[in-house]
């Protein structure tokens, strides 16, 4: 299903007239690499092998074809247990960093955004993990900041449970002042390596921290000096109110989970309006709600393509079980064509990690315009589903961004590579041609990209 669409765009032409300046960049695109795609069929219809993913090539590859399209990031999300997906979809195996670091050795301008937890991790080991991913990359380093919610998780890591949820945030709020104390430690001048006085650093600019907290107690400083961004790019995924707190009070950027576009404005301003509270500008923080695009030539092939991987997954009332999975109901026996009985909202236990996906879920489940043949397409990804033609999807995006919804979005596609190519082939020539995505990559960092937006001058 599509969101409402707005008319084709007045701007668009073919080309940037010579001597104008480009002002292009105002929607931000970053692609979730989910293995093989966020459909758990994705994996079976792909022309890639399915233990590919196993191979940091492959993201390498993802990382080209993204950069290609002029794409500010790539981001890796992770996982430190086994779920019960792994029986019949690819999960993520190997760690954010590695599969980055490939990447960066590979490519030249696309941001790198790994996921490190708050909860499992150690503050010195993240800083030192981004800030070298910030070196190798000269300057396209993010950091996904999470705090784990999987107890499965926890006892991989030599912990019985996770602390509750207010601990863990608390924790990660003093976990991300620790890492931000890490990477100041070094001035930006503290590496002369002069061969002729034959100072290499100079200690006089290289400070510990010595911090001591309700959590963490830490001395520094960092072991190696500040990177090109000095504070690499951070993001954080705010649902919850707490989640919200710490995304307004640190992130660069938001990544957010919303079904309908009302709720995204609010959710945006909101998070705005609390940035301001920290001393923060609003427009410091961009908001960037996950969508899922299938797009082909024309709207009727792009939903063959989901239908054709629905089908994969069995009968109809395998797509009831599967939604009644997620929401904690037994659906077995209602009709697939009508409206989700509002009586039953009250009973849900929504299987969902994130209190965003949750939020997202219910809204959804109020719009009685959906079906539930129409809800098993989309609340087991979590994030709303966009199908059509590129010019429909255009539009959509277009939509949520100059309905105060959005700054920009994380793509994620039914299946990987090929959603991808199909929206790099197809989708990015029409957001250029409306002046919503740039035409070039200029010589920036990944945070001067997201919040100072690139204007390249295309010269006579």
């Amino acid at each position: 299903m599509t969101a409402a669409h707005t008319g084709p765009d007045s701007r668009s032409s073919t080309e940037i007239p010579k001597g104008v300046a480009d002002t292009s960049g105002e929607i931000s695109l970053i692609v979730n690499m989910q293995s093989y795609g966020s459909h758990n069929a994705g994996w079976r219809t792909s022309a890639v092998d399915p233990r590919e993913f196993l191979r940091p090539e492959y993201f390498v590859e993802i990382a080209r074809t993204a950069e290609s399209g002029l794409f500010d990031a790539v981001f890796l999300a992770d996982h430190s247990s086994i779920h019960g997906a792994i029986a019949e979809t690819p999960s993520w195996t190997l760690d954010p960093t590695v599969v980055m670091s490939a990447i960066a050795a590979a490519t030249d301008h696309i941001g790198l955004v790994a996921t490190m937890s708050t909860t499992l991790a150690a503050p010195y080991f993240v800083a030192r993990a981004i800030s070298s991913l910030d070196h190798a990359s000269r300057g396209r380093a993010g950091w996904n900041v999470v705090t784990s919610w999987d107890d499965r998780a926890a006892r991989n890591y030599g912990l019985d449970a996770l602390p509750d949820k207010s601990d863990r945030y608390r924790a990660a709020d003093e976990f991300v002042q620790v890492v931000d104390k890490l990477w100041e430690s070094w001035d930006e001048d503290a590496l002369p390596a002069d061969r002729r006085s034959g100072i290499f650093a100079d200690t006089t600019k290289i400070r510990p921290v010595d911090h001591t907290g309700e959590f963490f107690t830490v001395a520094g400083p960092l072991q190696i000096p500040s990177s090109p961004q000095r504070r690499p790019a951070v993001f954080q995924a705010g649902g919850s109110d707490a989640g919200r707190t710490l995304a307004a009070k640190y992130a660069d950027g938001v990544f957010a989970a919303h079904q309908l576009l009302d709720g995204a404005k609010v959710y945006r301003d909101d998070i705005r309006a609390q940035a301001t509270a920290f001393g923060r500008s609003a427009d410091s923080v961009k908001i960037l709600p996950g969508v899922v695009v299938v797009t082909a030539e024309t709207s009727q092939r792009a939903w063959a393509k989901r239908a054709a991987l629905d089908e994969l997954l069995g009968a109809e009332d395998e797509h009831l079980r599967r939604l009644g999975r997620v929401l904690g109901l037994d659906l077995s026996g209602f009709d697939l064509d009508a409206a989700f009985p509002q009586d039953l909202i009250s009973s849900l236990t929504i299987n969902l990690p994130q209190q965003g996906f949750v939020d997202a879920t219910i809204g959804l489940l109020r719009d009685r315009s959906r079906t539930l043949r129409q809800l098993s397409h989309v609340i087991g990804l979590g994030h709303r589903s966009l199908i059509g033609s590129p010019e429909e999807v255009a539009d959509d995006l277009q939509a949520w961004v100059d309905g105060g919804g959005a700054d920009g979005f994380v793509l994620m596609f039914d299946q990987l590579p090929e959603g991808l190519d199909d929206f790099v082939e197809l989708v990015v020539p029409v957001l250029q041609k409306r002046g919503l995505l740039r035409s070039s990559y200029s010589d920036t960092t990944l945070k001067d990209r997201l919040l100072q937006r690139d204007v390249v001058v295309v010269e006579p």
